[in-house]
Formats: C-alpha cells, structure tokens, sequence
C-alpha cells in the first residue's frame, strides 16, 4: 500500500503543522509531567472512576451515573476509557496533548481548506498548532480541550453541508449536536440554533437542499427525545441540571455573573446556595439569610424567603428556574450596567494569566513569555473583521461563523471564565485566518501589478511579528501597578477574602486543623502564667509547627495570640508583650514561623521522595521556593498553624481574639486576620509594606510571591484585616528601624481606611509611624500601649 504524500503546498504546510503540534504537545508533557486534577477535573476523575478498571478514586455508581447525566456523557467516558487502557491521569493528559489537540489541528485545515481556500486551512491549523495555551490546559484533565475537539469537528461536517455534502454528512451533523448537547450544558440549545441557522442559509442560497435540514433535524432529535424520557422516567438530572449532589447548575452559574454591585464577579458566598441536596441544607440557609450571616441580592433573598412556608423544608432547594428568574431580575434592574457585563466577559476570555498559569498558583513551567493576552484580543477582533468581511463579501458562506457568535452569547449571557474560550479558539482562528486572506488579497491589489507581493507581505508578517514580541517584551518589563481596586462594599470584600483564601489553602473554606493539645510542663514558665499545654499541627510535607499555650494565674476571659519573625517570639520584646498580657489574665498562645524559633531545622518530604532541609538562612528564601508547585504556594505553611490557634482561643476565651506579630509575625498577623474575621484585632509590627508584583523584592519569601500579590495586594489585606463589625487592624512601623520599613511610609494608609469606612460596620484601620529608640527592630511603647488598652 503506498502512502500517498499531499501535493499541494497548503497541505503539506498543514501536515507540518500537525507534526509541530505533536511536537508542542511533547514539550508540554515532558516539562509537566505531574497532573493534579483541580477544580471540575475532580469530579469527572470521580465520575470516570466508575467506569473504569483502573479507578484514581473511590465513588458509588448511583452518585457516577447522576454525575453523568448532570454533568456531561462523552468527557468523563473518554477518561475512563483511558484510565481502562492505560492505567493513570497523566495517560488523558498525553492523549489529549498528542493526539487530540493535533487531531483538532488537522480538522481545522480540512474545514478551511474546504469552505474557502487551501491556505486559510493551512492557517489556521499553523495558528492553533502554535496556541500554547491550549496544550498546558491540557494538564488540567478538564474537558474543554475535547470539546474544541467536537466544535471542530462540527464546523468540518457543517462545511460538507453547505459545499454539497449529501444525507450523511447532514446525519452526522444533527447527531454530533446532540453528542454536544450531551457534553456540556454550554451546548444545550447550540443543536437547536444552528439548525435554524442552517435552514435560513438553505432558504437564502442552496433551496434545493433543503430536505436536508429536516435531516439534521430528525437526527438531533433521535437522540435528544430518548434521552428527555430516559433522564425522566429514571429520575436522572437533564443536562446541568444542580441541587443533584455534583455541582451546581446552568442556572447558578448564569445567576453567579448578574450582579452588577461586584462588577460581574462571582458573589463569595454564591456557591453556598448552588447544590443544596442534603436534608436541612435549605432550612440552614434560610436562617442564615433571614439572620443576616448570609447575603445575596434581593431578588434571590426573596425566592428564599417565600419557600419558608415549604411543606417539606427539610427536602426544599433551591431550583435552575429560581436562579435564572434572580438573575434576570438582577440584569433588568441595572440595564446600564449591561455594556460593562460584556467587556467583563470579553476580558475574561481573551486574558491569558501570566506565565499561563491556568488554574495554578504559579507560572507553568511549559510557559514561554509571549503577549498572549494580546494575541488574543487580536485573533478576536480578527475574527469580528472576517464576519463583517463575509458579510459584505461572501455571505453564502456566513454561516461557518454560526458556531463562534453562538457559543459567544452564551458565554456572555453566563460568567465565563478563561478556559472557557478553549472550544471557542477553534472557530475563532478560522474565521481569524479568513480576515488575513482577505487583507493578504488587498495587499496584492495594492502592489503593482509588475510586483511580486509576496515579499511585501513575509516582510510585513516579520515586522508584525516583531512588533508583537517587543511589545510583549516591553509589557513584562514595565513597571505594573498594584491590581485591582480596594473593596469598597461587604459583597466586595468577601469576594476578595474568598480569593484570598482559595490562593493560600487552595479552598473557599478556612482549614480545619487536626490538632491535640497536651501539658507540657518540661517548658518554663512565665512568673504570671500557673500552666503550659502544647499542639503540634501537622503541615504538607511532613512538616509541623509547635503551638505553646500559657495559662494566667487569674483568667478574665482575653487571650493574645503572640507571633515571631524570623527568630523566635521571645526576641524584641515578645516575651514581655506575652508577660503584660498575662498578667491582666489573658490566655496566650505563642507561635514562630516555619523554619524558625521552635520550629527551626526540620526536613521537608517531598513529593518526589527527596528532602530538602529547611535550615536559616535558606528558610528564609530559598527554601519555600523549592517547595512550591505549579498548583500550589507554600502559603498555608505560614497561615494553617495561625488558624489552629484561633480555634484554640475561640473555643476558650470569651473576649475577641487579638494577634501581635513582630516582624514576618507582623505579615502573619495582617494576613490572618484578612483570611479569618473571628480575629477582631490585628498588630502588625514593622511585618509589611506594600509590594507590587513585578518590581524588585529583596525580602523573604513570603513578602515576595507575585502569585499572591498580582491578585490580592497588600492594600486589599489591610483592609480585609481590618472590616468587620468591631474589628481593628494596626500597623505600626518605625522610623528608625535597622531591619524592616524604615523611613516615612504609609501612603497606602488614607485609602485603606477609606475602603473599611466603604464597607461600614465599623471596622478601624491605623497606622503608627513610630519615632523614638533608633536602631531598635523590636515591639516599641507605642505597641504595648495599643495592646494594653485592647486587652485592658
């Protein structure tokens, strides 16, 4: 048998470009080769494991088969097909970096080389050939990349259609709408519309084919019609359908991207109403509505409040149809408001996080520093240039640009997220590389006609090329501002709260730290203390911090949580700070930072069964850089013991718990207290300053991780640690400090105390320039006296 090699020069282009995209696909497994499933990717892991001869997790068929139905057919069969073959999750991830994505690339030619020419084909398979992006989103075992697949492979059967395909090709096409349908809840209506679309095309140029819509009609609907009565008579979810017990729903997800207050953003505390299954899940949330511990927009409040009166309140929830009627009430309310929605979502599809940190806490190692927020936002308007184009041009073949504009809509209904834009890049490229034939052929009539133009325009295509890399160059060398804005309302700042959480412990939620305390009467005592206990929190990577509790001779209900820097927390006047605060009978708790004080000189296990000594001065620095990921900081090293105390002090103190830390212990204290509100009094003692990611930093670790600050700057923890009902953050630096901040500072104090006035319930934000005792890197006067009158 001979294999027959292509003949024209697109198509040997083309075929090079799927090489180069096997080729990418490569690189990206070989410098990622761990997968961490994140984010959805852990329920279709779980929902594939039941599928499976090789389960990565356990699960019930019952919760699996829901999952299925709710959350997609196709995406978690193909990974328990791979599981079944070949045994692990890195398996899915080579498959789709190797074969799927190229397998897109190659469909991409054949669509385009069919419906307009061999080198718009040939185009738009090098561009997606060369889209990084998408093959490091492959690591994340979520199912976008095979989506992307099934729209391209869509826009080749839809271009057999309209070319002078036969039946067949029109069966295909209605079934893969409903293989659509089926996978994701984005495509739900997708089948429906585009055969609309498609009979209005036939109506308008091809009326001789027009029995071939009812084709694609009848085929969607064979499968889409037994699927409806299947899920109905089963009592199985239909497509996206929440309150399942795996996930929330189409209608939470619309509802979460309708309030115009956070500028689109999600509400932080949205999820807590998406999947309400268990028994007395909805009484729960109805109380804490009603009490004013849980807030939302007035229109979801009202729905929640009318279904007090429930029959059966233990089994209520709260249902799509509820959300969507919130939602589109919130729209309605704010119609001025709707422009912003969709610059919102345009930017949250064309932006690229830097170092293509997709779902990460830091840079993908597979990154290369391209402008590829900027290459985005042009292949978009590209793609918009080329349907103005065919508009104007070429409309019988107007309708490959159907699939893109629909999937659009939707997304700009819903909240999209980056990944989101994966399956639209496919479609958008095409039409993207339509726009550039058509400015190549003007280029051409432009040069005279005894020119060759074609080295006008290699040349123009190398000078664009350059432009863009200097730009991209010239974007990561320029000095960025800090991100963002300062909250300025309740919903606001618990939004960044949220975040800020999810960046340190990787959760929504606050850990819950296994801890046991036990008397320790081997330690000395302070002379006002009667009694010591001890707890060792257990920490990733085989790592511990020791907690030390001191009991006062005469209790009176305070306690103070006393944090080192990068000695112990008895240097600089720490002892003495615990001492003053037993003796007005307050319990304390004394904590270091890792790799310091008590918890100096361990070992850290690592993943790869290496271990790596956490020792000073290179637990300072080095050190908590070896130990980070690409999917996770070391943060929650510094932060999880400090949330053990507070439970500690919550759970055996009746005043407000307050926080002091002297240097690194002053970060730890700003930070802790952003993260958890049960601290209603925060000292932060020449801890911090403000950083903006991407300068220069010569400070510790901690003081330095761009992942944390390009999201939540120092500004924004300020003033997280300091909103609330009754709650008071302090920061006192001093002038003449040896070590740490020394000089005038503060001019981020005037707007932090603004955005916690903003938010209101009384929270106070200070901040104390201290001038006496030069040379001195310690807690001065002034700090004493801010906790005397705190715990007095």
């Amino acid at each position: 048998m001979r294999v027959r090699f292509p003949q024209q020069p697109a198509d040997r282009w083309a075929l090079a470009a799927v090489v180069v995209s096997v080729l990418v696909g490569l690189y990206v497994r070989i410098l990622e080769p761990v997968v961490e499933p994140v984010a959805d990717a852990a329920t279709y892991t779980k929902i594939a494991s039941a599928f499976t001869l090789n389960p990565v997790t356990t699960t019930t068929s019952d919760w699996s088969v829901t999952g299925l139905a709710m959350r997609g057919v196709t995406y978690p069969l193909f990974v328990a097909m791979i599981l079944t073959v070949f045994g692990s999750l890195s398996a899915v991830a080579w498959m789709q970096s190797i074969v799927v994505v190229p397998a897109t690339v190659a469909l991409l030619h054949l669509t385009g080389r069919r419906t307009f020419s061999p080198g718009t084909g040939a185009l738009a398979a090098w561009m997606y050939a060369l889209w990084l992006p998408a093959q490091i989103y492959t690591s994340l075992i979520m199912q976008e990349t095979w989506l992307a697949l099934l729209v391209t492979l869509l826009l080749f059967l839809l271009s057999r259609c309209i070319t002078g395909g036969g039946w067949p090709w029109s069966v295909a096409t209605g079934l893969l709408l409903a293989v659509l349908a089926l996978s994701h809840a984005a495509f739900q209506f997708l089948g429906i519309a585009l055969v609309v679309v498609l009979a209005l095309h036939r109506w308008a140029f091809d009326r001789g084919r027009q029995r071939q819509t009812l084709v694609t009609a009848l085929a969607l609907l064979a499968v889409m019609v037994p699927s409806v009565l299947v899920r109905q008579a089963t009592g199985l979810p239909q497509a996206y359908e929440g309150g399942h017990g795996v996930g929330s729903g189409g209608g939470w997800a619309f509802w979460i991207g309708t309030h115009a207050d956070l500028h689109f953003r999600e509400p932080s505390d949205g999820w807590k109403f998406g999947d309400i299954t268990e028994e007395g899940e909805f009484a729960r949330v109805l109380a804490d509505v009603r009490s004013g511990a849980l807030a939302t927009d007035p229109h979801l409040t009202e729905i929640i409040l009318s279904k007090a009166d429930s029959e059966d309140l233990a089994h209520e929830t709260l249902t799509d149809g509820d959300f969507y009627r919130a939602g589109f009430a919130n729209l309605l309310d704010h119609p001025t408001a709707w422009p912003e929605k969709i610059a919102v979502g345009m930017s949250a599809l064309t932006t690229i996080p830097p170092g293509i940190s997709l779902y990460r806490t830091a840079d993908s190692p597979a990154a290369v520093g391209a402008p590829w927020t900027l290459l985005a936002v042009l292949t978009f308007a590209a793609a918009f240039v080329a349907i103005v184009l065919l508009t104007l041009l070429r409309r019988p073949r107007l309708i490959m640009a159907a699939p893109f504009l629909l999937q659009l809509v939707v997304l700009l209904i819903a909240r999209p997220e980056n990944r989101y834009a994966i399956p639209l890049w496919t479609s958008c490229m095409l039409l993207a590389a339509v726009a550039v034939g058509y400015t190549r052929s003007a280029l051409r009539h432009l040069v005279s006609a005894q020119r060759d133009p074609l080295p006008t325009v290699r040349i123009g295509v190398i000078v664009a090329a350059v432009a863009l890399l200097a730009t991209g160059v010239g974007h990561s060398a320029a000095t960025p501002e800090p991100s963002g804005s300062l909250p300025q309302t309740r919903a606001q700042a618990e939004l960044d709260r949220t975040r800020l959480r999810q960046i340190v412990f990787g959760s929504r939620d606050l850990p819950v730290p296994d801890v046991t305390w036990v008397a320790d009467p081997s330690r000395s005592l302070p002379s006002s203390a009667v009694a010591v206990n001890s707890a060792e929190v257990q920490l990733r990577f085989g790592l511990g911090s020791t907690l030390i509790e001191y009991l006062p001779q005469s209790p009176t209900g305070c306690g103070l949580i006393v944090h080192g820097g990068h000695g112990s927390w008895q240097d600089a006047g720490g002892l003495q700070v615990a001492e003053d605060a037993l003796d007005r009978g307050c319990r304390v708790i004394a904590a270091d930072m890792p790799a310091a004080g008590v918890n100096r000189d361990q070992i850290a296990e690592l993943n790869d069964g290496s271990r790596l000594a956490l020792r000073q001065p290179d637990g300072l620095h080095g050190a908590f850089w070896s130990l980070d990921t690409p999917w996770r900081s070391s943060l929650d090293l510094f932060l999880a013991p400090v949330i053990a105390a507070v439970d500690r002090m919550a759970a055996t103190t009746s005043d407000p718990v307050t926080v002091a830390g002297l240097s690194g212990g002053g970060w730890t204290a700003s930070v802790a207290a952003a993260l958890d509100p049960r601290i209603a009094r925060s000292l932060n003692v020449s801890g911090s300053t403000v950083y903006v990611a991407g300068q220069p930093c010569p400070g510790d670790y901690e003081e330095c991780l761009p992942t944390l600050y390009e999201e939540i700057p120092m500004q924004t923890i300020y003033t997280l640690s300091a909103s609330g009902t009754e709650r008071e953050a302090v920061q006192v630096l001093h002038y003449y400090d040896p070590c740490c901040y020394a000089g005038e500072q503060g001019s981020w104090a005037a707007s932090v105390q603004q955005a916690v006035e903003s938010i209101g319930a009384g929270g106070q934000y200070r901040l104390v320039v201290d001038r006496t005792k030069p040379g001195q890197h310690a807690y001065m006067d002034s700090s004493r006296s801010i906790l005397d009158n705190w715990l007095s």
